[in-house]
């Protein structure tokens, strides 16, 4: 259900064509098709978001100490593999 009537937007001709190509050849009405490209759209959004979340863990883990590698480990372990410890 439309919360606004759409028919009265502007749309590019362009745009509009496509839309009209596009719900022909897949049969779709016009509203289902208006739909589609719109949770396409969402869609996009919400992978843009994700990838923006994921690269800003990545650069939060960056500036953290990581606990194996700040704690002695390889030292501890080369002096076990050569008998020391």
């Amino acid at each position: 259900m439309l919360k606004n009537n759409l028919s009265t937007s502007r749309v590019q001709a362009e745009l509009v064509d496509f839309l009209e190509t596009y719900r022909s050849k897949h049969k779709l009405s016009r509203t289902d098709a208006l739909e589609e490209a719109i949770r396409a759209l969402r869609q996009r959004e919400r992978e843009q978001e994700l990838r923006e979340g994921y690269r800003q863990l990545a650069r939060d883990a960056l500036k953290e100490k990581d606990a194996w590698l700040d704690s002695d480990l390889p030292e501890t372990l080369s002096a076990i593999d050569k008998g020391k410890a």
